[in-house]
């Protein structure tokens, strides 16, 4: 693997000039910008409408600007989001001769390494968010996610992998895992690895990934830096590129051949939509539904639970669409969408989670005039100079295990402990005014006994108190009280493992107070707090040929 440099990033001039005189006093919503003046009537602030949480428009009410995918609050005197330690930088401007001059230019990545090698690159769709990619003899593997469950039997795969995704994965000379949620770093896949595999992943400042990774015995993890154009052979590069939001997530660039491709993966606002252009392919994903919001959240109606959905996946629909929009792409497949919540004791969940389908992408595709790829695990896809070729490529199905047969597994092997948890707490550095009520419950989410854990991370106090005890607010402090499953609780805490897990997963219900999301506390328990110690009882029961 060889660091060839950053990418260049070419700018496309454009600006929107309004007169400053024209505006009202305190808040004007002008389109995509919101501006405000202060009591004097002086330019206080020019932010553009992009929620930093997830991408969403905010929309002004009074004083505030409200996200309506999942009701983020942006003051609009400090530019600080309620409850959040977050800010929202303000866009690029000038003030002149009454004027103001927004800088509402656009970027696009150019590879000026982009090596001088003709030939064709070979696809395949395995599942989920798993790629197989070949170039000129050598193969990169993506998110490998190929039998059994993710987020604690939370989520199951729509169909098996094919029987040869086994020996593909073992057989890559390159594996890039995007991020540290179970459907795309899964412990019971990469399990049939050697622990000195060479596994490449994103740099984030938590290093969420790599303690995942470490934190399952692998030692060859490599983390590039983020837009940094690297070769890893004769024809093939690829360059790691971060999420738009706070979140730990990543997406990839790929250039083989010559053929430039993106994948998006989960991320919300792909390095600020500053991308390559005229892409060959696209791939990103479409779903929705997994999140966990608002499913998990007691504190709605199931008919705002229904609207809240639609919101969110129409959003997700739009972000695909504003992807078109940046890499003008040749070729679209959507992808890491491929799953479902097959447990019988998620049988609300699955009845009330819809989510995007294929149909909806191919026709947005057609829309935006992009010939659209429709996943095919049986086919593999030929990218060459004179354009795209599908070859057949049948194969059994792998075999595995019964959701029910994870579960009865899961419950054996891990029993409440009270002490542990309260250990588990003992060890964190989180600091808030945060309280959280942990009800460990059973499939669903009866409390198995008369208990709550009691945690003040404004005073490091653990402890157990009765359910009668569980509060529901407290001034000036968040308040949060979780029913979750109890071997769900304790997999988490007695392994460590990401806090997105019971979110994700569906594997609790909420309710909180105020309603609102406690960004520090679950990136916190989701990428600092976690890894510490090796994991020694895999969830791995499948039947692999």
């Amino acid at each position: 693997m060889k660091v060839l440099g950053p990418f260049l990033e070419k700018r496309i001039a454009k600006k929107i000039v309004i007169n400053f005189d024209d505006l009202n006093q305190e808040i004007n919503d002008m389109g995509d910008y919101i501006i405000t003046k202060d009591e004097d009537n002086k330019l206080k602030f020019v932010i553009n409408k992009v929620c930093d949480h997830a991408g969403g428009r905010l929309i002004v009410r009074d004083d505030k600007a409200i996200c309506p995918l999942h009701n983020w609050h942006l003051n609009l005197d400090d530019l600080k989001y309620d409850k959040v330690n977050v800010c929202k930088k303000q866009a690029n401007y000038k003030l002149f001769d009454s004027k103001i001059e927004i800088d509402d230019s656009t970027s696009a990545l150019h590879n000026s390494y982009k090596a001088d090698v003709k030939g064709d690159i070979k696809l395949r769709w395995i599942n989920h968010a798993c790629i197989h990619i070949e170039v000129n003899g050598k193969t990169l593997i993506t998110d490998p996610w190929l039998m059994g469950t993710a987020f604690l039997t939370g989520w199951w795969l729509q169909t098996p992998s094919p029987e040869d995704a086994i020996s593909l994965l073992k057989s890559a000379d390159f594996i890039y895992i995007s991020h540290n949620h179970t459907d795309h770093l899964h412990e019971e896949t990469l399990s049939h690895l050697p622990k000195d595999k060479e596994i490449i992943t994103a740099n984030f400042e938590s290093n969420s990934s790599r303690k995942s990774l470490e934190s399952l015995g692998f030692s060859n993890i490599v983390t590039p830096n983020f837009n940094t154009i690297m070769e890893l052979s004769n024809g093939l590069q690829i360059s790691i590129l971060r999420a738009g939001d706070f979140r730990d997530d990543s997406g990839i660039y790929i250039c083989a051949n010559g053929h430039e491709i993106v994948l998006t993966v989960d991320s919300n606002a792909l390095n600020n939509f500053v991308l390559p252009q005229k892409v060959d392919l696209l791939m990103s994903s479409f779903a929705g539904g997994a999140s966990g919001f608002p499913l998990n959240y007691d504190i709605f109606s199931q008919s705002e639970k229904d609207k809240i959905s639609l919101k969110h996946r129409k959003a997700l629909l739009s972000l695909v669409d504003k992807y078109f929009n940046v890499t003008n792409p040749k070729y679209y497949m959507p992808y890491a969408g491929m799953f479902n919540e097959s447990a019988q004791r998620d049988h609300y969940i699955k009845s009330n989670n819809p989510k995007n389908t294929i149909q909806d992408l191919g026709k947005l595709a057609k829309k935006r005039k992009v010939d659209f790829l429709k996943p095919n695990m049986n086919a593999i896809y030929k990218l060459s100079s004179d354009g795209l070729y599908i070859e057949p490529c049948q194969h059994g199905k792998l075999l595995s295990a019964s959701p029910e047969c994870y579960i009865k597994q899961l419950k054996t092997n891990y029993k409440l402990d009270i002490q542990l948890v309260i250990d588990y707490f003992n060890g964190c550095e989180f600091t808030a005014n945060q309280i959280v009520q942990i009800i460990p419950c059973d499939d669903d989410y009866i409390p198995i006994l008369d208990l709550a854990f009691y945690l003040d991370f404004s005073s490091s106090y653990f402890g157990v108190i009765t359910i009668d005890e569980v509060i529901a607010c407290k001034s000036d402090f968040n308040v949060m009280t979780l029913r979750v499953r109890e071997e769900v609780l304790m997999k988490v805490v007695t392994d460590y493992l990401p806090w997105e897990d019971f979110t994700i997963g569906f594997q609790m219900r909420a309710v909180r107070s105020p309603n609102e999301y406690e960004s520090d506390f679950w990136l916190y328990f989701t990428n600092v707090y976690i890894g510490k110690e090796q994991k020694n009882k895999i969830l791995a029961i499948s039947v692999i040929s």
